[in-house]
């Protein structure tokens, strides 16, 4: 996984979940 700023969390969930 990448390391993320808590604050693009949501967003990189996000956008993990519409690839995969």
């Amino acid at each position: 996984m990448l390391r993320v700023p808590t604050t693009l969390s949501p967003f990189v969930g996000f956008f993990h979940h519409l690839l995969f």
